[in-house]
């Protein structure tokens, strides 16, 4: 029920871009699930960026940023939400896109 009021008011308020944050995979699962009852041009799955642009969650410094090193520092952070994302889960496609050959021809 709740479900459908936020989808009805969503398309009354004539959005073209819908940001969800419900944070990964759920938010994809409920765009994917809900796209095509949405009268939006886009719908885009933003995990954490409400937090981070609000000051709830902090950045990684700078110079760790430069380095495409905040993963790392959201694994020091949070580790128990974030150890099969970037452990387990970084391992996983690793290996499975050293391991899988695909043929461009």
């Amino acid at each position: 029920m709740e479900e459908e009021a936020i989808i009805e008011s969503i398309n009354q308020s004539n959005t073209q871009v819908l940001l969800v944050a419900f944070g990964s995979p759920r938010q994809e699962c409920w765009l994917v699930n809900n796209i095509h009852r949405l009268n939006i041009d886009r719908g885009l799955a933003v995990g954490g960026l409400f937090d981070f642009a609000s000051g709830r969650i902090p950045r990684a410094p700078e110079w760790l940023r430069k380095m495409e090193g905040e993963w790392l520092f959201r694994l020091m952070q949070e580790p128990r939400e974030k150890w099969e994302r970037y452990v387990l889960g970084n391992a996983r496609f690793l290996y499975r896109t050293h391991c899988t050959q695909i043929d461009c021809e």
